[in-house]
């Protein structure tokens, strides 16, 4: 496996602040869970802006779909993980 270039890890960095943005949101408000957007949708619309944002940025091809699979992966980890330690999975 290649090494991670810096835009990759930037990528996986910002799917990890998603996935602590979307779990603090729901722990301070529970009804959001079950709000017209499920959460799951909001880490996907983070990894989406970031996309989009780095290839006008930057230009280039997208993210491989192994770098998009571990960016959702931790995004996903870090939001259960912090709503549940806040009390709200």
């Amino acid at each position: 496996m290649p090494a991670l270039s810096q835009r990759d890890l930037g990528f996986l960095a910002w799917n990890a602040a998603i996935g602590l943005l979307v779990g603090i949101l729901l722990a301070h408000w529970p009804d959001l869970h079950s709000g017209p957007i499920p959460p799951l949708f909001w880490l996907l619309l983070g990894m989406a802006l970031f996309e989009m944002i780095s290839s006008f940025a930057w230009g280039g091809a997208p993210f491989s779909n192994p770098i998009r699979l571990a960016g959702l992966a931790i995004a996903s980890a870090i939001y259960l993980a912090a709503s549940s330690a806040l009390g709200s999975a």
